[in-house]
């Protein structure tokens, strides 16, 4: 009788849908627009979308509220009498459940209480399949299944994983996982749901991670997580997210981990991670985020690896200052072009930051005056044309810093003379002339440097790297590419191959360093 009822409510809805779309296209009939000849030109600009073919203008006009409303009614109820028409499989509590399990198309491991039905190329569940009522890990993954019937998991109260990954889901019945109280683990991801229903997890108050990765979702029902408060682990990755409401995550107080990445999103609520308390991994990476609110992360003190890379992101912000525990932060591939000197004020824990590509031209190390515990730093590809400090700033424990591709003409000696403990120095790839003498010598730790495709004037002026080359051929990876552009007659030689005699030859010698310039010659 309900399927009867839902296939009545499907053929009333198309019928409605058919006299819309009819009515629409005699009036469209009629329109001057749609009414423009081959020779006529057109003038009016209110057309939403035009696509010209052999010379004619056809307007093509986006789907009105109301059809789009209808038109996933329509979606709904076909999928939810398919789900109807879905086969139950047996569940056993007999004495022999696990021996007439193994006899079924899925692999069982009764010692472990765990049935696999992972890549036996299913469209459904398998009727002759007899599933244990105390199964614990139950995986359906990798087949073709588009939905569930409502009973499906019924009764398997002491199932803690459910594994649905890489099938050809488009619907879940609202009350699908009613009975499975002792559920931890749900895998939805590499699905096809366009969305999900509000009280879909309303019953698992266990569950501690789901994965909802690599689906179509477009937004998620603002209490859709209300009632899991146990949960640790939310992937989001791979949908296609707008926005999330503020309370989404409200509850779930247990929260250590969530990947948002690679979804449509311009901007994060400033309420949206409030209560988040043990957050500590967070990853919203490759969306279109262009700004931070300076509270965004104000309740989220255990917060301590945050990537972001690939937005639209045009400044840091204050939002990082009070994240005692952060250790690790990812804003490459943005738009960032200036920093202002208060980002990571409070940053304490602070041990690696990528900025690279972005578009900033000045960069002052002063800004990490109370990070004294930085190891990491990355600027490459950003254009840099002032890279200095200015004051007295701890760096002792900073031993990678990649400055490669930028346009920097000059190092500041000062900063050289702080990172004593360096250990790897990526500078290739800028506008550098020449090295100061002794220049190098700072970093006594150092064992790797780049130094290839700057603007190496090979003068006198470059005896010192010259020599300095020489004496350390282990450290330069790119050794073979130190080469000179300019003078003319020097241009594509060797640095380290240059002696004092190529250098120096008839050009003015300070008396104070000819001693050794000769000795080394």
């Amino acid at each position: 009788m309900e399927i009867l009822r839902s296939w009545f409510l499907v053929f009333f809805i198309t019928l409605l849908v058919w006299s819309q779309l009819l009515s629409a296209f005699v009036l469209e009939k009629c329109s001057p627009e749609s009414c423009l000849s081959s020779e006529e030109t057109y003038s009016n600009a209110s057309l939403p979308h035009l696509l010209r073919t052999n010379n004619r203008i056809k307007t093509i006009k986006p789907v009105s509220p109301l059809r789009a409303r209808i038109r996933k009614k329509i979606r709904n109820l076909t999928n939810r009498v398919l789900s109807l028409e879905q086969p139950v499989w047996l569940i056993s509590q007999s004495a022999d459940r696990w021996h007439h399990s193994c006899e079924g198309p899925c692999t069982c491991h009764p010692a472990k209480f765990i049935l696999s039905c992972w890549n036996h190329n299913l469209y459904a569940i398998p009727l002759v399949q007899v599933v244990p009522y105390d199964v614990k890990i139950l995986d359906l993954g990798l087949n073709g299944i588009e939905t569930f019937h409502k009973d499906t998991f019924k009764r398997l109260d002491e199932l803690t994983e459910l594994d649905l990954f890489h099938n050809n889901l488009k619907y879940l019945p609202p009350t699908i996982f009613e009975g499975l109280r002792s559920l931890e683990k749900l895998k939805l991801s590499k699905n096809k749901l366009v969305d999900v229903p509000q009280r879909l997890l309303f019953f698992l108050n266990r569950l501690k991670s789901i994965d909802l990765s690599s689906n179509s979702l477009s937004a998620l029902p603002e209490v859709f997580f209300q009632e899991c408060s146990n949960l640790m682990v939310i992937y989001l990755y791979g949908n296609k997210i707008q926005s999330l409401p503020g309370k989404l995550f409200r509850g779930s107080n247990h929260l250590e981990e969530l990947d948002m990445s690679d979804n449509q999103l311009t901007k994060l609520d400033p309420s949206l991670f409030k209560g988040l308390t043990n957050l500590k991994f967070l990853k919203l990476d490759g969306n279109k985020i262009i700004e931070l609110d300076s509270e965004l992360f104000s309740d989220n003190k255990y917060l301590s690896i945050i990537s972001m890379k690939q937005n639209n992101l045009l400044k840091i912000g204050s939002c990082f200052q009070n994240l005692l525990q952060l250790g690790y932060i990812d804003l490459s591939f943005n738009k960032i072009n200036q920093i202002e000197g208060n980002e990571f004020s409070n940053t304490i824990s602070l041990q690696e930051i990528h900025l690279n590509r972005n578009y900033i031209e000045e960069f002052f190390m002063d800004i990490f005056a109370n990070v004294t515990s930085l190891r990491k730093l990355v600027l490459s590809t950003n254009g840099l044309l002032n890279f200095t400090l200015n004051s007295d700033v701890n760096l002792d424990n900073l031993t990678f810093l990649d400055i490669r591709f930028n346009m920097l003409k000059e190092l500041n000696e000062r900063l050289l003379e702080a990172l004593k403990n360096l250990k790897t120095l990526l500078i290739h790839g800028n506008m550098l002339r020449f090295v100061p003498d002794n220049f190098l010598d700072y970093l006594s730790n150092l064992n790797t440097i780049t130094l290839a495709n700057n603007m190496w004037y090979c003068n006198c002026d470059i005896f010192y790297l010259s020599k300095w080359l020489r004496n350390n051929k282990m450290k330069v990876v790119d050794l073979i590419d130190v080469r000179c552009l300019g003078p003319a007659h020097m241009i594509q030689r060797s640095i380290k191959e240059l002696s004092y005699g190529d250098l120096c030859d008839g050009q003015w010698a300070s008396f104070q360093n000819l001693a050794d310039r000769v000795s080394d010659n």
